[in-house]
């Protein structure tokens, strides 16, 4: 379990581009839709730029924010047109 939670960890910090969506969500693709909408609800209430900034983070985070932001929405945009296509 130690190996997946780091490569989970890892798509989702570190050069996701190509990375598995499941994974930068932290999901199984055996879950149900409901789950994963819940988890990228999650991710986006802990890493939305907005929220960060009414928390005081520092400006030159907000752009380290925004690319996460922007990774969460394609993973999970990613993961609803599969859906829609099955």
């Amino acid at each position: 379990m130690k190996e997946e939670r780091f490569h989970e960890i890892m798509a989702r910090h570190v050069h996701s581009a190509g990375a598995d969506p499941y994974k930068i969500l932290g999901v199984s693709p055996k879950d149900d839709f409901s789950i994963i909408r819940k988890r990228y609800r999650v991710l986006v209430s802990e890493n939305h730029p907005d929220v960060l900034v009414a928390r005081g983070v520092l400006q030159e985070l907000q752009a380290i924010a925004n690319d996460r932001m922007a990774e969460l929405n394609a993973a999970y945009e990613a993961i609803e047109k599969e859906r829609r296509a099955a």
